[in-house]
């Protein structure tokens, strides 16, 4: 039988701003080590994409790509370069030829870069180190804050030129805008720390100054929703940061754990199937704009009735694409 007669809310288009997708189903970002030696895009990077785009996903999104030269990191791809943008193109025409549309996530890695990487002092929020990494970092001053608002809007606008559909800020299980709003990573008493509203400062002024580069293409934001380590947030707190960041983000796509909270963050089939669809659920219901959710979501038919009771609006998947190309056909 037809998938559109089996699962028809799993394959049925949906718009995000004037970008039409041709289902629900998000290869979300995920390291591949498929970077160079220089962090830029490879020949091997365009053919996995392209065998998810062949495979029937309607959305792929390149996962991290750094902003600034001060937050790269061994695995992840490094945006604000000019002398990238053809190879993006490469991947991205490659993905478009399915059919697929393809975001970028931008990101700095905060406090789990290391100086002998960089050659430059580690930032992050507060001198609070990744207990996965061990190093001290520097508090950001006021101007590196303006500095790194601008390197997210500015490396934006300038991706969006090697042919991207949309732009995704990242605030998630790793980079320097989780540390922001984390209630442990971030101890600042000035107008970035403290209150809900102070932590999500900087995120939300990075929202506006994309916006105003990017126009009305597809803005979004991946935000972890539960840190599942003891002190810091959890739900109640990112329904709060969600509503705040969905005033400019025309999506939200839902993420869990930390590098310190690796068991939640990469869940084990010890964990139920769909185990954060009520939690999104609850994200939604807050925001009233489109929902990426995530989490062991495996069969189909789970897919399709969170769908169907409005759980999500689209369903995000990483190792089960990793695992399967072509689970969408």
């Amino acid at each position: 039988m037809n998938n559109r007669v089996m699962f028809p809310k799993l394959f049925t288009p949906i718009n995000i701003n004037d970008v039409e997708i041709k289902n629900g189903i998000v290869f979300l970002p995920h390291g591949t080590g498929y970077i160079d030696q220089k962090h830029a895009p490879t020949d091997r990077e365009m053919y996995y994409y392209e065998e998810r785009a062949k495979g029937g996903a309607g959305l792929i999104v390149l996962p991290s790509q750094a902003v600034h030269p001060t937050g790269s990191h061994p695995v992840i791809g490094i945006g604000y370069d000019r002398n990238n943008i053809p190879k993006f193109k490469r991947i991205i025409d490659a993905v478009h030829s399915q059919g697929t549309k393809m975001f970028v996530q931008l990101t700095h890695m905060g406090n789990q870069t290391k100086s002998s990487e960089t050659f430059r002092p580690t930032w992050a929020p507060s001198p609070i180190p990744d207990m996965t990494v061990g190093e001290m970092p520097k508090q950001m001053t006021a101007d590196e804050i303006d500095e790194l608002i601008s390197s997210f809007a500015s490396c934006a606008e300038m991706l969006l030129e090697a042919g991207f559909d949309g732009v995704e800020i990242k605030v998630g299980h790793d980079g320097i805008l989780g540390q922001f709003v984390s209630l442990l990573k971030n101890q600042r008493t000035d107008r970035y720390g403290g209150s809900i509203e102070n932590r999500s400062r900087i995120i939300t002024e990075i929202l506006d100054a994309t916006r105003k580069r990017i126009g009305k293409r597809p803005l979004g934001v991946r935000l972890d929703i539960n840190r599942y380590v003891p002190g810091d947030y959890g739900v109640a707190e990112s329904i709060e940061y969600a509503k705040l960041f969905a005033n400019v983000a025309d999506y939200i796509s839902t993420d869990t754990g930390t590098w310190e909270s690796i068991d939640m963050l990469v869940p084990s089939m010890n964990v139920p199937h769909g185990f954060l669809l009520q939690d999104a659920a609850r994200i939604k219901k807050a925001i009233g704009k489109t929902l990426i959710g995530n989490g062991r979501i495996v069969w189909p038919a789970t897919a399709e009735h969170a769908l169907e009771n409005g759980s999500i609006d689209m369903v995000g998947m990483a190792r089960a694409l990793i695992a399967d190309p072509y689970w969408a056909r």
